[in-house]
């Protein structure tokens, strides 16, 4: 428990003993003002001596008889230690290398290191700035090691290591390997244009014939040196032309040792004379030691980038605010030579830091964006590898080698927006400078305030930023659950902040919309910085889509107040769903028997009746499906849009487009780069916005037409399962849509249509109507609906489908989706023209529980119905319609208008069946849609096709046996497949205020780090405050099981709703297992 001044201590024993600095990760998990329980971690440095020394050479290269130490000595804290002794111990460091010869000729090198102590060293004593200096004379040359230590006062040593390599009369040398790679150093990262830049060239020659380019798109110069083993540094001069970053290669040969160089290597090797060269040697017939090598090794080094960076200042008038006022922000701009830029572009924004924390906006920084990695495209070769015998034929890899106030008592907060202002141009004047208002919102935090500057004619980018905050002396921080289920019993906590020196004696009180229940008054002591929780208890009402949270604090003096609105979802724990469904003509006699489902929860429910003057029928249970469909990937969402009419929504995803698409064009189920696209889903994507009129931004429309001519040429295939010919069709009918399809692609389709499923049959004759210029398109198309006439089959009046059983699951296909594709492509045509309405009203009575099986036949039977409407308008019904069901009767005369064509009835009590009755008083009658909707919960496990099981262990615990909040439990499911599907998804539902961990912010490392699969793992995962859901692009046969970790937020009694697994376009493949009520304990 923290402190009154929001600290504590602890002791952490230390299980070993600490040999040299390391770091101990430590976690702690907080109560949020928001009510979750959050992880702070940070990695603690642990130190084996109380002094921390530092020590670096004065230079990159130094000499052998002046080495240049400069020491530093600080404590644990950072602070500067004066008075410290340090001494330095050198080391020199050689790397002796034999070669050794390999079968065929070959030969690999064998490397030792000898590291060896010198005479020489120095002391020295640190001034009050913790620095000293020293100068030594190493007398060597090569590599050498400065070793820095010195004792605390405990006896505890402390040590500092660098390395330097000193230039002398010695020749250098870097060890060598089986392969032709060497190491180039960079003297620095990042030059000026006007700079030379420096490298150390690490190869392990004497002395050899260095060819230099500068690279990246292609060889932008080039020259040709002699390196030395005393001294092997290549100087390259930079231009400005090799901004933002070049790539420096350097390719070493040695060539031939010959001569009488042979002759003394012989002898000194026969001999061991000390002094003299043995590299090389005579040719014999298994090796030749003195032939050719040579060595290659790239660097890379940013270049010019001061010429780009602009300077951007932006300043508040101060630092602290009050919810709702309005902070004045000065800028100004300075171009790249530093003088006022009024011509430069500036947008500003203004957003809420706790959002950055969630994911931190990169985007910002233009510069680094503008001046980004630029690729090496240059290939090295060299014809050496075929008359230089090596182990190794491999190609350097690109990798560097080495380198408040105020009266507030009227004021509700309620507005927290977390971006304040955003403004893609901000004028400048003459000086570069502007002033923007930003007005701020009702949030008690910190705001980041951000300009980013583009230069004249794009010459120059820059950002700058400030922080401002919002505060004020009395605050209420809402803790409630953002979402509850009907039913859930639980603690509603608000967290009440002193922000003045004072303490305070403050009432809190609540009011809730709807006004379902009433909270009495709450009064607590704060003291000064302080802050105290709050909680009301209540149960979550049945009949409420929201509740509204009005909480209003005030201090006994009245000098301080706060007040706080705040919304909360309520969704049902058992939703109210169509369990039974049948359209009917009224007027031709009968009755229709309701009875609630078995099981369904007394009073809830109803029968919902619907009529309509055509044969199109009522899409109300379909919009109800579609509205509480929970997933959302592209399709779903397109789906979604198209059956309840919502342009915004298809608006918002058409704007998302481009980061659904992959690098061919292709649209991706989710927005997630480690997922490559689908060809159906593209194919689906541009027929659906062509039928349901929606328009495509022009660029992702462009792209994914391609990808649909490049899947025709059958140049580009993802989805390597299931028949390319039915994927060739359905980018047919795709393009065709689109008008852009010619008649010579129907060459490539290479099926006929006798051997087409229907759903793509449907697409074949709807992509032979939108193709121009085909010769021969009639009779085609008339061929192509024969064949369609001789798949339909009549259930009485309900249609169905010779070839059902094989309708392409694996395309998002289905019976019903191949029904009302076929009525799209066909209406209006003369050989249908008595056929379409028995197709419509066949396709109506296909619908289970008032709704088609899947997504994508719900959209397409809601663009069936909005077409068939045009050509056949609606019938002229007059005189009265009645209803009765259970004593109570409702009577409509016709002509009606759109809001009296549906009502509803009480739900009867369990038992003997209740007839509703349906009759007209004269004339023909309408049709009715009649559903029976209830409550129904799952009892019992569910298993078809799929089998769940679900497991639930305690991972963090405050009292053993019992959950209480803030605990962590880790749940595992596992799926048992007996088929294998595309796009399998479950849905493991989380208690009210459970964060699962893994989202975004402020979640343990540690915690996760426990959980284990196997067999398929999800490629998709959705981390909501409602569900864990994890996508499978494709699910096999067999057992799979994934888990996820999360941390209980919320106390109380609460529900939740069946765990299932579904295949998403074979729906009828599913499973679920019920879930009892989670009891979670007060903290």
């Amino acid at each position: 428990t923290l402190g009154a001044d929001g600290s504590a201590r602890t002791s952490v024993d230390i299980p070993q003993t600490i040999d040299g600095n390391s770091q101990m990760f430590v976690e702690m998990d907080y109560q949020d003002a928001n009510g979750e329980i959050l992880t702070a971690s940070r990695r603690v440095p642990l130190f084996a001596s109380a002094v921390q020394l530092g020590v670096k050479t004065d230079g990159w290269l130094m000499k052998e008889d002046d080495l240049r130490l400069r020491l530093v000595a600080l404590d644990p804290q950072g602070k500067p230690i004066k008075g410290q002794r340090v001494q330095v111990a050198l080391y020199s460091r050689e790397v002796l290398t034999a070669r050794r010869r390999l079968i065929g000729g070959f030969y690999a090198y064998e490397n030792n290191m000898r590291t060896t102590k010198l005479s020489a060293s120095c002391s020295a004593t640190t001034d009050e700035l913790g620095l000293a200096q020293c100068k030594i004379d190493p007398g060597v040359s090569g590599e050498v090691y400065a070793v820095a230590t010195t004792d605390d006062g405990n006896g505890n040593t402390a040590r500092a290591t660098t390395s330097v390599w000193l230039a002398g009369e010695n020749e250098w040398w870097f060890g060598g390997d089986n392969g032709d790679r060497m190491d180039v150093i960079a003297e620095a990262q990042e030059y000026k244009s006007t700079d030379t830049a420096r490298f150390q060239v690490r190869m392990p020659f004497r002395e050899a014939t260095a060819l230099v380019t500068v690279e990246r798109e292609g060889v932008l110069s080039s020259f040709v040196t002699q390196l030395s083993g005393a001294n092997p540094v290549v100087e390259v001069p930079l231009q400005g032309v090799y901004a933002p970053d070049v790539y420096v290669s350097v390719m070493a040969v040695r060539g031939r040792v010959g001569g009488w160089k042979l002759w003394w290597a012989d002898l000194a090797r026969k001999w061991n004379l000390p002094f003299f060269s043995r590299e090389g040697a005579a040719p014999t017939a298994t090796v030749d030691l003195a032939k050719p090598s040579y060595r290659i090794g790239i660097a890379r080094v940013k270049v010019g980038w001061e010429g780009h960076r602009m300077g951007v200042t932006v300043k508040a008038d101060r630092e602290r605010y009050a919810a709702r006022d309005t902070a004045k922000v000065a800028l100004e701009v300075r171009g790249t030579d530093g003088k006022p830029a009024p011509s430069a572009d500036v947008a500003f924004v203004a957003v809420d830091e706790a959002l950055l924390q969630l994911a931190p906006n990169e985007s910002w920084d233009v510069l680094t964006a503008m001046m980004g990695d630029r690729p090496l495209s240059v290939l090295t070769s060299t014809a050496q590898t075929q008359v230089v015998g090596k182990r190794h034929y491999g190609r350097k890899a690109v990798e560097a080698g080495g380198g408040g106030g105020g009266d507030l008592s009227a004021l509700n907060r309620e507005n927290f927006q977390p971006v304040l202002l955003w403004r893609g141009k901000v004028p400048l004047d003459g000086n570069g400078r502007t002033s923007v208002d930003v007005p701020l919102s009702d949030a008690l935090t910190s705001f980041r305030i951000v300009a980013i500057a583009l230069g004249d004619k794009g010459q120059g980018f820059g950002m700058g930023e400030t922080r401002v905050r919002t505060a004020q002396d009395l605050s209420i921080f809402a803790g409630i659950p953002p979402l509850v289920r009907d039913g859930d019993f639980f603690s509603a906590g608000f967290t009440l902040r002193n922000g003045s020196n004072k303490a305070m004696t403050v009432t809190a009180q609540v009011e809730l919309s709807p006004r379902v229940a009433t909270g009495r008054d709450l009064t607590v002591e704060i003291p000064a910085g302080g802050a105290v929780p709050i909680a009301w208890n209540m149960t979550a009402p049945k009949g409420v889509e929201a509740l509204g949270w009005k909480v209003t604090a005030r201090d006994a003096s009245g000098n301080a107040t706060d007040a706080i609105t705040v919304s909360q979802e309520v969704v049902p724990a058992v939703p109210v769903e169509t369990w039974a469904a049948t359209l009917a003509r009224v007027g031709e006699g009968g009755s229709i028997a309701i009875q609630p489902p078995a099981g369904a929860l007394p009073g809830v429910g109803d029968v919902r009746v619907q009529l309509t003057d055509t044969l199109v029928p009522p899409l109300q249970g379909v919009r109800d499906y579609m509205a509480a469909y929970p997933y959302g990937c592209f399709e779903q969402r397109m789906s979604k849009a198209v059956v309840l009419g919502d342009m915004g929504a298809w608006n918002g995803l058409a704007g998302e487009m481009p980061v659904y698409l992959d690098r061919d064009g292709l649209l991706r189920y989710f927005p997630s780069d480690s997922m490559t696209g689908s060809e159906a889903l593209t194919a689906y994507v541009l027929s659906m916005a062509a039928e349901a009129g929606l328009p495509l931004p022009d660029g992702p429309r462009a792209r994914m037409v391609e990808a649909m001519k490049a899947v025709l040429d059958g140049r580009l295939r993802r989805e390597t399962y299931g028949d390319v010919r039915l994927q060739k069709v359905a980018a047919f009918a795709a393009l065709a849509r689109q008008g852009a399809a010619s008649g010579d692609m129907l060459g490539q389709l290479g099926i006929t249509p006798q051997d087409m499923p229907t759903s793509t049959l449907a697409d074949y004759i709807a992509g032979l109507g939108r193709v121009s210029g085909l010769a021969n398109a009639a009779q085609l198309r008339a061929a192509a609906e024969a064949v369609l006439k001789t798949r339909l089959v009549y259930e009485g009046t309900r249609i169905d489908l010779s070839d059902k059983g094989n309708s392409p699951w694996w395309m998002m296909g289905s019976g019903d989706e191949a029904v009302l594709k076929a009525v799209v492509a066909t209406l209006g045509r003369p050989s249908f023209q008595g056929e379409t309405p028995k197709m419509m009203t066949g396709a109506a009575l296909r619908q289970q529980r008032g709704r088609w099986d899947t997504t994508t036949a719900n959209a397409w039977g809601v663009v069936a119905a909005r077409k068939f409407q045009t050509v056949y308008p609606a019938e002229a019904i007059s005189e009265v319609t009645t209803a009765s069901l259970g004593g109570r009767s409702v009577t409509r005369s016709w002509p009606l208008p759109d809001p009296q064509r549906s009502f509803v009835f009480a739900l009867p009590p369990a038992g003997a069946p209740t007839p509703l009755a349906l009759s007209q008083s004269g004339g023909a009658g309408p049709w009715a849609m009649v559903q029976v909707r209830a409550a129904v919960p799952l009892t019992q496990p569910l298993s078809a096709g799929y089998r769940l099981t679900k497991k639930t262990e305690v991972v963090q615990a405050r009292t053993k046996g019992v959950l209480t909040r803030g605990d962590v439990i880790r749940v595992t499911l596992t799926v048992e497949a007996s088929a294998e599907r595309n796009w399998v998804v479950i849905n493991d539902p989380v208690p009210a205020g459970a964060t699962v961990i893994g989202s975004l912010g402020g979640q343990s490392e540690m915690l996760a780090q426990g959980e284990e699969g196997s067999g398929a793992q999800p490629s998709y995962v959705e981390r909501g405050r409602d569900a864990w859901r994890g996508y499978f692009a494709w699910l096999p046969r067999g057992t799979h099981s994934v888990s996820y970790t999360m941390r209980l937020n919320a106390a109380g009694r609460l529900q939740l709703p069946p765990s299932r697994v579904e295949a998403m376009y074979s729906p009828e493949i599913r499973a679920a297992v019920p879930n009892s009520p989670m009891v979670i304990a007060q903290r």
